[in-house]
């Protein structure tokens, strides 16, 4: 940088000394020429003098020409000098500044071939993103289908637990009848075991033929057992059931290999009975479509003899709260018999669910 700079202040200097006035040379033509050992004429001489008074001149006046335009040239120099200090300055400035700039643009490059790397990797879980999003749509639009045929399936436990409340308003009138009849019954009997004896009474008394009596003694022992049967029919009919109309009981399901008991209900009969029986559940699950398994068993939760069963699945990565209905029936069962409502995960996946405890209700009738 120093070096160019003097190559600078050399230039104009000789541009300076090039662009001045040159003294003038003396023209040798016009002097006298004396000759050794010869007279010099005074004229001559005299015009000698003037020759070179006059180039004298001529060199004084270009001498004061050339130090007016020395010195107005210095005052440039000067200038230049001092812009050409300041242009050096400015120049190792910008030098500075050229190497700063380069070590950025070195930290640039390092940094844009980050970035490169950085988008090639966005632009590869872009794409695991959008292969995910595809299959996702598969999977809500296969579950669309099975909400669906759930929705389907809801409808039609809907009409048929509506058929069973109805059954069972049937039955609840046909006991209440059969019950009438029954108290008709214990007041016949009652009724025939007054006149048994009365006709005991008349027998006794009235020394009425034994044969004849005992001919009605028989029969009334047949209507009596017309009517113990009768009972014993009305008693082989019945209803049971457990109901829970708050929310404080609720059993965690977090097994997939073991059922949990929810409810149990009795039927205190002996001898082979039909069953069939209703239960209810609300649920609360959340995960990627689990299943879990509701069930009514005979005797306990291992289930060894299923009377009933259904599953439920709630929807993808939502809370879901469902109430779970299932029927169950049984012929040939022999009485007494106990009757389990039990729930356990179907797939292993599942996370837990919240079961709230509703109701588990039969009916029987003896074969």
């Amino acid at each position: 940088m120093k070096v160019s700079i003097k190559l600078i202040n050399c230039f104009v200097m000789v541009s300076v000394f090039f662009s001045t006035a040159i003294a003038s040379s003396l023209d040798d033509g016009a002097l006298v020429v004396f000759q050794t050992n010869t007279k010099a004429i005074a004229s001559e001489v005299n015009n000698n003098f003037n020759v070179i008074e006059s180039a004298v001149n001529d060199n004084d006046t270009r001498i004061s020409d050339n130090k007016v335009s020395i010195d107005a040239h210095t005052s440039e120099i000067s200038v230049h000098a001092t812009d050409l200090a300041n242009k050096s300055e400015n120049i190792q400035k910008n030098s500075e500044a050229v190497t700063v700039n380069a070590t950025a643009i070195q930290g640039n490059s390092t940094t844009i071939n980050t970035h490169t790397s950085d988008i090639a990797t966005l632009k590869s879980d872009l794409k695991k993103n959008t292969d995910s999003i595809t299959a996702n749509i598969s999977s809500i639009e296969g579950n669309t289908a099975i909400i669906n045929t759930h929705a389907t399936d809801i409808a039609t436990l809907k009409s048929d637990l509506q058929k069973n409340s109805e059954a069972v308003a049937s039955h609840t009138t046909a006991i209440e009848t059969n019950t009438t009849t029954a108290n008709s019954h214990t007041t016949d009997i009652a009724n025939n075991a007054t006149a048994i004896n009365e006709n005991t009474a008349a027998i006794t008394t009235n020394g009425l033929d034994v044969n004849a009596n005992r001919l009605n003694v028989e029969a009334n022992r047949t209507a009596i057992n017309d009517n113990k049967t009768a009972i014993n029919a009305i008693t082989a009919m019945g209803i049971a059931g457990v109901q829970v109309t708050d929310f404080n009981s609720a059993i965690d399901v977090v097994d997939d290999k073991n059922y949990v008991e929810l409810l149990s209900v009795d039927v205190p009969v002996a001898g082979t009975i039909n069953v069939q029986l209703t239960a209810h559940a609300y649920t609360e699950a959340m995960n990627n479509a689990p299943r879990f398994d509701f069930s009514i068993c005979q005797t306990d939760c291992g289930c060894a003899l299923r009377v009933g069963r259904t599953f439920y699945r709630p929807e993808i990565n939502t809370i879901q709260a469902t109430s779970v209905a299932l029927t169950g029936y049984g012929a040939g069962i022999e009485g007494p018999a106990t009757f389990k409502f039990c729930a356990k995960k179907f797939d292993f996946s599942a996370v837990d669910a919240t079961v709230y405890l509703r109701g588990l209700n039969v009916m029987w009738a003896s074969q």
